[in-house]
């Protein structure tokens, strides 16, 4: 069974034109995107963005050492801008905090004066962008809901250690590499028998009752570590997340193929088998079939344990025996988020 550990990322390139005045630099948002494969998703599946993505940016004083800790900014116009990128003339345009007009002519960064200005400035980076976000180290997510509302959280991973940056009017580039902080489960459906077509309505995944691992459904993601507090009271546990499918355009399945829905979860330490139940809906009908995910399921090999890591993906394939209910299970875990087959299961 092949299980690499490697990350899916997404690289930008910042850059900053020239210009003298005042000692004043463009930050331009350049990315190399590459053509898409079918429609825009919620869940990115590939290493590049589409036509109206949406990034949160920071930019803060640099401080001492190589990470932050005080998370200045270099203005308060300059804390969560969004930045959408615009297809049709591969570009970005801006917009301001508190405004609601947007350029496209980059970001102008003055070099600070003496008394605040000592180790440059600092670019820091998450996506997709959310309104009223103020910090980069608490991002507020949920997981669940309408297809179309689910956010694949991602941060740059050099918000640890972000690049310093002096605004002098030479020309300078920073790089960024995007990192899913979620983990995804590929749900994937076929009929055992001809002559049906089936609707995905929703999938739940449930906590099962005295289950030891904690089920999350909202709370804060700090996108400097890339981490989870779990420790934090802003972090939401629930018995159930579900995922409704009714906006999602492949939610339909016969006997031809898998037809795959994403669902988003928290990652973390798996501790026990069953701990969570899969619950399905179809043709707005409740299965009474469940699969409860063990350990094995995703159990990485020469590992101790099993854990949802971010940015991996796990891959369930269900037959669903029309004349009966669910015939059998395949699981596959994946780092790249894509499909490698393994053992199958009997269900």
């Amino acid at each position: 069974m092949k299980r690499v550990a490697i990350y899916i990322f997404l690289s930008l390139f910042f850059l900053l034109s020239c210009t003298k005045d005042r000692n004043g630099s463009f930050l331009v948002l350049d990315v190399d995107i590459e053509p898409s494969a079918g429609e825009t998703k919620a869940i990115f599946t590939g290493t590049s963005f589409t036509s109206g993505s949406l990034l949160g940016l920071f930019v803060y004083y640099a401080e001492d050492g190589t990470s932050l800790s005080q998370f200045v900014p270099y203005s308060d116009k300059y804390v969560n801008i969004k930045a959408s990128y615009v297809s049709t003339n591969s570009n970005w345009k801006y917009t301001l905090p508190g405004s609601s007009s947007s350029f496209d002519d980059g970001l102008y960064l003055i070099k600070p004066d003496a008394n605040t200005f000592t180790n440059g400035l600092s670019v820091c980076a998450y996506s997709p962008w959310i309104d009223g976000v103020t910090r980069i180290d608490e991002i507020p997510f949920a997981v669940g809901g309408n297809y179309n509302d689910v956010v694949d959280l991602m941060y740059a991973k050099q918000n640890a250690a972000p690049v310093k940056i002096v605004p002098d009017g030479d020309a300078k580039a920073v790089e960024l590499t995007f990192r899913h902080a979620m983990s995804l489960l590929w749900l994937g459906f076929k009929c055992k028998h001809d002559q049906t077509t089936m609707s995905i309505t929703s999938i739940s995944l449930k906590k099962r009752e005295g289950g030891s691992t904690p089920l999350y459904v909202s709370g804060v993601f700090d996108a400097v570590e890339g981490v989870f507090h779990f420790d934090s009271d802003k972090m939401v546990e629930d018995n159930v997340v579900t995922t409704i499918y009714s906006a999602y355009q492949g939610n339909k399945f016969t006997n031809s193929g898998y037809v795959y829905v994403p669902f988003l979860i928290v990652p973390q330490e798996y501790r026990g088998d069953g701990d969570y139940i899969l619950e399905f809906c179809f043709d707005n009908q409740n299965l009474t079939a469940e699969y409860p995910i063990k350990i094995n399921d995703i159990v990485v090999d020469g590992e101790t344990g099993a854990s949802f890591k971010p940015g991996y993906s796990y891959r369930f394939n269900f037959t669903f025996n029309n004349f009966v209910q669910i015939d059998n299970v395949t699981v596959d875990v994946s780092s790249s988020w894509v499909e490698e087959p393994v053992q199958e299961f009997r269900f």
